[in-house]
């Protein structure tokens, strides 16, 4: 056999062009940038979420320049639904995921916990339903076997099936707890918090600690020179000026100015830790009161804010001196002597003019704040502040990224990984598939994009420790590192080209602390989003710029458009002096509401306005920038504002195979929806206004008190206090009281219109109060003095005892609502026992404003007269009285004395009722208003106010007491007894007017004992109401 040696013919070779051959030929070995061994590079990137460099070739450059310019233009949209439709085109709107911790789990992990959470829901209501069908039974006995049939059922499939669901779901839960801590979150109760937050946490629980000890004179120092004790912050002052004098004064000794530099440095070492934490509070975007009072000199601050805790001092202390000074006279005299006027007026004016100067001091740290960049959050009240939890999770295919580049003319750059799906392999796809949690506030190791990178031949700078000097990076330290390693950057050849982009660095990175840098530079990828929509408008990375927000949609608050400051460092929206709705068009608001004759009855609750400061950060912010509409909300009570898109939904797009569209990974089908009302990354302080109805009854009659028809602060609204009303809110509006505070709760759209979601709740400012309480009262008129369902038992009774006070006091009622409930107690306890009747009856007989008492008294609830009149019918006794000036000698009044002054103001009483204004007629079968207030008042004569099951039967026994208490003699002659004589006679009078419709119904049989002289005590009473019940 002959073996052929000739090898396979082969195909002719195709040479390139000669042009391009000399083109190849031309280029050097090593000199193409960025390729092979080659350290020489176009250009230096910083990766904001990698916190790392990359040194990067022209082709990368370019691609990357590319992909920002057309983000820059999607961002550039004028028209708000078509800046979002392009952001979800390229894959911005879909990769985000309900903050739960079932959302870390891996794929297989977290379908087995929704399939475990559906059976266990399916179980439980299954459950539910039997039961409820059970109870529904109409038959007594087949309910009762029914019953504990589903019942036995319930308890059979708790035991097969719920225990053994529900801990398997448990070990689930616990696998994403951990990898939610391994990501950077904090759980508490099943809720997620950033750093951020429980850093705030943390440090509001230290400054609260130094709070308090400052108010124990914590410090304070007994002082050589000045010889007394003084606060620290007064005694630096003093020692500053001290100083500089001395350096002004050559002849000085030199030992003299060593001790008082060293007596500064000893003050300022105790308040460094105190100076520190106000400061770090600060840097986070909470202004203690100390801040908002100097932001300039916290010291000068902290010094105000010590003048502010000593007013707190007074007036707690005033209001303390009131009740003792009372309760000391009242058992000084045994009960039998009046206390002077002054003891209330006196101290109640000192008590307002002190809470006036408090609230001046905060109104000027509000106003302090304002001019403040960035704007600061006031925390008044420390204890009241609560971490909000994250608001959604972002995954790890989101495709946002952020670069500083050493070659552009902006601070930042962002793109879309998207936009580079012409340039990268499938492997960067793949990678963008992933479902995981990114975690927060951390370097993020960004497989995709790090693969893009490398396989561009680019190469990654970890970020050296010695770039640091003191926290502060230290840009020239990085170019001196590339010159010793000979990199050759292209775009930072010069030192005029280092600059710039080295000061940019400087605002961005910092040593290796997450919460300090979550407080100079959050690269977040929320705060990420924040600048890529601001970075077009703020020149620098610490800079700020004022943008345009959306418009509110509903037509109640039409027309208004926010004003809005974004803060790019920390990818935050703040929002200032915004004002829902606009005062200048504000309609009343009015309450419908079903009378207790089952009438629909409409009450006028006046004007009321939002005065809103607000900090958003994250999606919040964004969507404030982004979405066409805002939205108002509230969650549990708690007050928010964001941006809202009812298009978002149409526009988000679902793509469940990436075949279809490569620009898309798979499964990108969010939990959530980045603009759906996540309002919970938004503190919200401001003042609730108020402008009362013009139809309620006028002021009561306290000196120096003027109706004006300016606006009120009725409530305060504090950073996250989360209020009381929520989901348990069943009506549009209601009165309640919660933690011995009186508070409005109502639906936020009642307020903001039909796009307000939720409901609110405010503590009613005690300025308020008295002109709550007549308008309480007008609704009671319209009512027939019927009870109001609007407002609970527990707050109606807090509003009659502080009518009472009013009353008997005549005084300011705006002072008895600033004090605690139990205080209120207190006094109204002391002033019912029926050892004070005769006072109180020399102070309204002898109040020389009768007209006075006459307005406060129309409409009064009957749950404050009653009390009012039971005691005034109590025994009479001796007693001691001046009138209202300091200097007036005290008159003693015998028991008979006391007893004219105790039925002439019964005998007013009646009279103020009789004289109300009333809509009807005087009616024998439909009693009017004035009637019913008479009837209620009468049937409540208790201390507290109360009706038993029949109070028919309790008008008719208190009728019997009141009339036999007014036919007591008094054995006066002369002008005395023609007085009371006429008194009773107009009681008498009036009573059978107010009472036409039930007196006759009324007969009470006394059956006289041998001892009935003595006292009627002895004598049976036996007493019938013979109408219907």
């Amino acid at each position: 056999m002959t073996v052929s040696t000739e090898q396979p013919k082969q195909p002719p070779v195709a040479l390139e062009p000669e042009k391009d051959v000399k083109a190849k030929s031309a280029e050097k070995f090593g000199e193409k940038i960025g390729t092979g061994c080659s350290k020489e590079y176009e250009d230096i990137i910083y990766v904001t979420a990698q916190r790392k460099f990359w040194l990067i070739t022209k082709e990368v450059t370019e691609q990357l320049d590319e992909s920002a310019a057309l983000m820059s233009k999607r961002v550039a949209v004028t028209d708000r639904l078509e800046r979002m439709q392009q952001l979800d085109k390229a894959g911005l709107m879909a990769c985000f995921a309900s903050p739960a911790l079932s959302s870390f789990l891996r794929d297989e992990d977290k379908l087995r916990f929704d399939e475990l959470d559906d059976r266990i829901t399916k179980i439980e209501t299954s459950n539910k339903k039997t039961l409820e069908s059970a109870i529904a039974q109409s038959d007594a006995t087949r309910r009762r076997i029914d019953i504990y049939e589903a019942e036995n059922s319930a308890n059979e499939s708790l035991r097969n099936d719920i225990l053994s669901l529900a801990e398997e779901r448990k070990q689930l839960e616990e696998k994403g707890r951990k990898e939610a801590l391994a990501k950077g979150y904090i759980e508490e109760n099943g809720r997620l918090y950033s750093p951020r937050e429980i850093k705030i946490s943390g440090l509001i629980g230290i400054y609260c600690k130094y709070r308090e000890a400052s108010k124990k004179k914590a410090f304070t120092e007994n002082d050589f020179f000045l010889k007394r004790e003084a606060p620290i912050w007064e005694l630096l002052t003093h020692y500053e000026k001290l100083l500089e004098r001395t350096e002004k004064e050559k002849k000085v000794d030199g030992l003299l100015k060593e001790d008082i530099t060293k007596r500064i440095e000893h003050l300022e070492s105790v308040l460094a830790e105190y100076t520190k934490v106000i400061l770090d509070l600060a840097d986070l975007g909470i202004a203690t009161p100390e801040f908002a009072l100097n932001p300039e000199s916290q010291r000068a601050g902290t010094l105000s804010f010590h003048d502010y805790m000593q007013l707190d001092k007074e007036l707690d202390s005033t209001a303390k001196s009131i009740v003792t000074e009372f309760d000391k006279w009242c058992a000084a005299t045994g009960d039998r002597a009046t206390p002077p006027s002054s003891v209330f007026i006196k101290n109640q004016n000192k008590y307002l003019e002190t809470q006036e100067k408090s609230r001046l001091m905060r109104q000027q740290a509000e106003k302090n704040l304002i001019t403040v960049k960035p704007y600061r959050l006031l925390l008044w009240d420390p204890k009241a502040y609560t971490p909000k939890p994250v608001d959604s999770l972002v995954k790890a295919s989101i495709p946002l990224r952020e670069v500083s580049m050493a070659s552009s003319n902006k601070p930042l750059s962002h793109f879309s990984l998207m936009d580079l799906r012409s340039y990268a392999n499938k492997g960067m796809y793949e990678l963008l598939k992933n479902t995981k949690i990114k975690g927060i506030a951390k370097a993020d190791e960004d497989a995709a994009f790090t693969n893009y990178l490398v396989e561009k031949g680019c190469k990654s700078l970890e970020i050296n420790a010695e770039w640091f000097e003191k926290g502060l990076f230290q840009p020239e330290k990085l170019f001196k590192f590339l010159d010793q390693e000979h990199f050759k950057v292209k775009s930072i050849q010069s030192p005029s080209s280092q600059k710039p982009w080295g000061e940019n660095l400087q605002a961005m990175i910092f040593e290796d602390d997450t919460l300090r840098q979550l407080a100079l530079f959050d690269n977040s990828y929320p705060a990420m989003f924040v600048r890529m929509l601001g970075v077009g408008i703020v020149p620098a990375i610490h800079g700020r710029a004022e943008v345009s927000g959306p418009k509110l949609k509903d037509k109640k608050l039409a027309g208004i458009e926010l004003g809005m400051e974004v803060s790019l460092a920390r990818g935050e929206v703040d929002i200032l002096d915004l004002k829902l709705p606009d005062p200048a068009n504000i309609k009343p608001i009015t309450l419908e509401y079903i009378s207790y004759k089952g009438e629909p009855k409409v009450l006028e609750l006046g004007e009321y306005y939002l005065e809103i400061n607000a900090k958003a950060w994250g999606f919040v912010g964004a969507s404030l920038i982004l979405a066409r509409d805002l939205k108002v909300s509230s969650e549990h009570g708690k007050l928010g504002i964001s941006g809202s898109d009812d298009a978002i939904e149409k526009t988000t797009e679902t793509v469940k195979d990436a075949s279809v569209d490569p620009a898309k990974p798979k499964e990108t089908e969010p939990d959530v929806k980045l603009f759906f009302g996540a309002q919970v990354g938004c503190q919200v302080t401001g003042q609730l206004k108020w402008k009362p109805p013009t139809n309620i009854r006028p002021a009561p009659p306290v000196p120096g008190y003027a109706r004006t028809n300016a606006w009120n602060t009725l409530a305060k609204l504090e950073v996250s206090v989360a209020g009381g009303a929520g989901a348990s809110l069943h009506g549009a509006f209601s009165i309640s009281m919660k933690d011995g505070r009186l508070r409005l709760n109502a639906k936020a759209s009642l307020f903001f219109g039909l796009g307000a979601s939720g409901s609110v709740s405010f503590e009613i400012d005690a300025k308020s109060v008295s002109d709550w309480l007549r308008m309480i009262r007008t609704a009671l008129i319209e009512n027939d003095m019927h009870r109001l369902e609007w407002i609970d038992e527990s707050a109606f009774s807090y509003l009659s005892k502080l009518s009472f006070l009013g009353i008997v006091t005549m005084g300011d009622i705006a002072f008895y609502a600033a004090q605690t409930e139990a205080r209120v107690n207190q006094l109204y306890d002391s002033m019912t026992n029926g050892n004070r009747a005769s006072l109180i009856g020399y102070s309204i007989a002898s109040f020389p404003d009768k007209m006075g008492y006459k307005e406060w008294f129309a409409g009064l609830q009957p749950e404050a007269i009653g009390p009012l009149l039971h005691t005034l019918c109590s025994s009479p006794r001796p007693f001691k009285a001046a009138d209202s000036s300091e200097t007036a000698t005290a008159k003693s009044f015998d028991s008979t004395q006391a007893i004219v002054y105790q039925q002439q103001a019964i005998g007013f009483c009646i009279e103020w009722i009789a004289q109300s204004p009333v809509k009807q007629a005087f009616n024998k079968t439909q009693p009017n208003e004035a009637q019913r207030q008479f009837e209620e008042a009468v049937s409540r004569m208790n201390p507290h106010g109360v009706t038993s099951e029949e109070p028919k039967l309790d008008f008719c026994k208190n009728l019997y007491r009141l009339n036999k208490f007014m036919e007591e003699q008094t054995g006066k002659l002369g002008a005395e007894r023609t007085a009371i004589e006429f008194r009773r006679s107009e009681y008498k009078n009036n009573i059978s007017i107010l009472g036409q419709h039930i007196n006759h119904l009324c007969s009470t049989q006394v059956e006289t004992s041998p001892l009935g002289f003595i006292s009627d005590a002895y004598n049976k009473t036996t007493t019938v109401y013979s109408g219907q019940k």
